[in-house]
């Protein structure tokens, strides 16, 4: 046995792509938002790989001058262990829970070992008894890990190119400041901060009062998201999501409350961990590099990573070790880093950063302006762990229950909140200064007290036991949104003294922006939800919601939309949240609002790879009941689709065909039937049919509907609906687990000015290339058959434009009559017929003796003439 060094070195490099590259590079992919679009996480990885092949390399090198045989297994080896890891984790994904500061744990499912031995023994089957016998499955296989990996490390510097990247922590102001004094605002938004631990905290403390005075605290607050990304484009708006596109809505978070104090005359100044990509902003202190460091999540990273490429069975073990991994590699990366920095959720890296937040904030306070400034904060400190004391000290072992080590960093919290508060009167700044201090939800996890002014820090998460409220959306129950719905509201009006208020004010963070307004003295907000609190007349009847969604930050539209009411309980003063309705986007609501729309021909349900970057065409496309795009196309996954678009205008007078390109029809010999009826604007359009009989459609098949006239509407959305019977899943036939109700694979809708309503069938062409219409080539001699379905002869005009690659002679004939002849010698010729068609079936035939040729370059095609810009037009009879 003996392996060629080239040979040798492909196999090895396999193996270092997939641990080093592939399986990192994914696992930052899809969750590059919580890796905080920090691309050394990658470029780590990918040197490690480097030095890792090297030192392969070099090992099977020496082994190679020892033994020939010992070198070839230990490159097989290495090879196989790279693609069991690749299939394990593609077939075993990791099990483990979220990364939400609680303690990383697996329950190492059996079901996954023995999957993933079951994988390995047929990878070493495979390689060692038929894949290193062909050298093309080895080269296809390693090329595709070097394109996946070339690709990964590119997409990873892209993503990291579009997110917010200030070059310093402080940019110069671009505004002159305005010659009206306005009092300075200062918004701290706490992760997490919750209600009812504050009554508990002003019971215990009840000299709290007049350390927060001119603060007025609202008890019955609510959020009106449970997500951080929601509430904040939410309360910054004082707008909710109920219609236009989803993401644009979030994106929007600079147009509301930051654009009208910017219009007003302040500088407006950013101060966090996860500052907002917006120009809005005049300064902005990002709190990384106010630390000074590289690759900071490096090590909850490294563990996830180890865990990810080791077996199943050794999850636990393999944790705590892939965290020291981290913590060295943190440590090389950043070697002035302090000894004792929190560098995990779990250890506390969200308090140590939020302790470092309040006091960076605290200081910087005498370098700012003593007007006309607005420093918007958001601190991390109670969004997970919660393993520090009322001192601001961590434990390490904190014996306490959850709600009470919760409390005990609440008690952290208002200790800082009182010291930027003091340094604020020392400053003789704190009269004439504004303060918002809210959070963007309640806690994730800590549960609602059940006494607020008792010693007891027992929850109503303590003894009960709930499903997911909506296993669609995620796995929170109701009662986790319900303590996620009750976020702190304390606000300090502009010269408020006197001790601090409690209000029962039924408020909600949709207010903080006409407050604010309100305060240095805007009124009359156009297109807000919320109200002034303190200058508007507040019914208690109004209504408020908490909504819970299911939606991503890319999302155009939202599912499962629950819409849930505040109630609470007269005894314990516990929220509950009572679901008044649920809804979704709709074909209607996704357009309402909505500005600069893509307007769509050709609606393609597919994705393209272009420069590593998956490029998709549907922003403006409403989608109902149809999967996820891939790179042939997308299945329809209900009984009923909807797809909703606004139409570029026709060149025309107007679009005459929609066009429905079909992969294919889930019928099988278990789902033997399926019908679809097709509906523009609720005007049946056609029916399609499959059954079993393969020999009626070779797919891809285009199917070609006639338009009524005036049926497709310019300017405004255009809904088609395609309504199946015969849908089915391959989890109710027994096939698979897949649950999704399978019916047609869709490729691309088109609408065309062209009418082929008439044709029924294009017989010995090649596909079109582009829209139905555009250009086609013939394999022999084509024909067109034309369907006639009425009792009388119709007169239909057909045009279209031939050409050929060589001289030859062409005859066109109807039902066997020639009715026109010419010659093709490489230059366009046009035709232009009108047929006379009996009832029934008729049939154009392009008639050409000379034989096909082939074209010139690498199509292997026989090509005989081509037909382009075909315009069949059906005139009255």
């Amino acid at each position: 046995m003996k392996i060629a060094h080239k040979k040798a070195a492909h196999l090895l490099a396999f193996f270092s792509l997939v641990v080093f590259v592939v399986t990192p590079g994914f696992f930052y992919l899809f969750n590059r938002a919580q890796w905080s679009y920090d691309y050394w996480l990658v470029l780590i990885f990918a040197i490690l790989g480097v030095l890792s092949f090297i030192g392969l390399f070099c090992i099977y090198c020496l082994i190679n001058k020892i033994s020939n045989k010992l070198a070839y297994i230990f490159v097989y080896t290495f090879f196989t262990l790279g693609l069991v890891t690749l299939l394990n984790d593609v077939f075993s994904p990791l099990q483990l829970g979220p990364l939400d500061g609680r303690r990383l744990y697996s329950e190492e499912p059996l079901f996954f070992t023995l999957l993933e031995l079951t994988i390995s023994c047929l990878v070493v089957f495979f390689v060692f008894f038929s894949l290193r016998k062909n050298k093309k499955w080895i080269y296809e296989i390693t090329r595709a890990a070097y394109i996946m990996g070339a690709g990964l490390i590119i997409f990873a510097f892209a993503l990291q190119s579009t997110y917010l990247n200030k070059g310093s922590l402080a940019v110069a102001s671009k505004n002159q400041y305005s010659t009206k004094q306005l009092p300075n605002i200062y918004h701290i938004h706490v992760e997490g901060l919750q209600t009812d631990y504050f009554l508990r905290y002003m019971h215990n403390r009840p000299k709290a009062k007049k350390e927060l005075m001119g603060f007025t605290i609202f008890e019955k607050n609510i959020s009106n998201y449970p997500t951080t990304l929601q509430s904040q484009a939410s309360y910054l708006t004082s707008t909710t999501h109920l219609s236009g596109r989803f993401d644009k809505w979030l994106r929007k978070y600079d147009q509301g409350l930051l654009n009208n104090l910017k219009k007003t005359g302040y500088q407006l100044t950013q101060h966090s961990l996860r500052p907002l990509d917006s120009a809005v902003f005049d300064s902005t202190i990002d709190l990384k590099k106010a630390l000074d460091y590289q690759g900071a999540l490096i090590v909850e990273f490294t563990r996830v990573w180890l865990a990810k490429v080791s077996p199943n069975f050794l999850t636990n073990e393999v944790l705590p070790i892939g965290k020291k991994l981290g913590s060295k590699f943190f440590n090389i990366l950043n070697p002035k880093s302090s000894i004792g920095t929190r560098l995990t959720k779990q250890d506390g890296s969200s308090a140590y950063y939020g302790i470092y937040g309040f006091n960076d904030l605290t200081s910087r306070i005498s370098e700012h302006p003593p007007t006309n400034q607005y420093i918007y904060s958001i601190n991390d400190i109670l969004h997970d762990a919660y393993k520090v004391s009322p001192a601001c000290e961590f434990e390490n072992k904190p014996n306490f229950s959850l709600g009470e080590r919760y409390f005990r960093q609440f008690e952290c919290t208002m200790r800082l909140i009182d010291g930027f508060v003091t340094e604020l009167k020392n400053l003789n700044r704190f009269s004439n200064s504004i303060i918002i201090i809210h959070g963007d939800h309640g806690s994730h996890y800590a549960g609602q007290l059940l006494n607020t002014k008792g010693t007891s820090f027992s929850t109503n998460k303590d003894s009960i036991s709930q499903p997911p409220y909506d296993l669609s959306i995620g796995s929170s129950r109701l009662v986790d949104l319900e303590s996620q719905a009750r976020a702190l509201l304390m606000i300090k009006p502009l010269n408020a003294l006197g001790e601090m208020k409690i209000s029962d004010t039924p408020s909600q963070l949709l207010d903080i922006y006409p407050t604010i307004m309100g305060q240095v003295g805007i009124k009359n907000l156009k297109e807000v939800e919320g109200i002034d609190i303190f200058n508007d007349t507040v019914t208690f009847s109004k209504p408020r919601y908490f909504y819970y969604m299911s939606a991503s930050a890319y999302a155009t539209q939202v599912s499962n939309v629950h819409a849930m009411t505040p109630q609470y309980d007269k005894k314990s003063g516990v929220l509950r949240l009572v679901t008044e309705n649920i809804g979704k986007t709709t074909a209607q609501s996704f357009f309402e609002s909505s500005e600069d729309v893509k307007k769509y021909k050709d609606i393609d349900f597919f994705y393209k790879v272009q420069n590593s970057k998956i490029i998709t065409d549907v922003d403006w496309v409403f989608l109902d009941g149809i999967g996820d795009l891939n790179d042939w196309g997308a299945w329809t996954i209900k009984d009923n689709a909807t797809i909703a678009f606004v139409p570029k205008n026709a060149n025309t007078d107007e679009y005459k065909t929609l066009s429905l390109k079909i992969m294919g029809a889930f019928v099988n010999d278990k789902n033997q039937q399926l019908s679809a009826d097709l509906y523009l604007n609720k005007t049946l359009i056609g029916s399609l049919e499959f059954n079993m009989s393969k020999s009626e459609h070779s797919f891809p098949e285009t199917f070609d509907f006639r338009l009524p006239k005036n049926l497709v509407i310019n300017g405004k959305p255009n809904i088609f609906e395609i309504k199946m019977l015969g849908a089915n899943s391959e989890k109710n036939l027994g096939i698979s687990a897949d649950a999704r109700k399978l019916g047609l694979a869709l490729v691309r809708l088109s609408l065309d000015e062209n009418n082929f309503s008439t044709i029924k069938s294009f017989k010995n062409f090649y596909p079109w290339e582009g829209s139905p219409g555009d250009f086609r080539w013939a394999k022999k001699n084509p024909k067109i058959v034309f369907q006639n379905l009425g009792p009388e002869n119709t007169l239909e005009r057909l045009a279209f434009r031939m050409g050929s690659l060589n001289y030859r002679k062409v005859d066109i004939a109807l039902n066997g009559i020639i009715i026109d002849s010419f010659v093709l010698d490489q230059i366009e010729h046009t035709v232009d017929l009108m047929l006379n068609l009996i009832p029934g079936e008729n049939i154009v035939e392009i008639i050409s003796n000379e034989p096909a040729v082939n074209p010139p370059g690498l199509d292997d095609r026989l090509l005989l003439l081509s037909i382009k810009d075909v315009y069949p037009l059906h005139l009255k009879n």
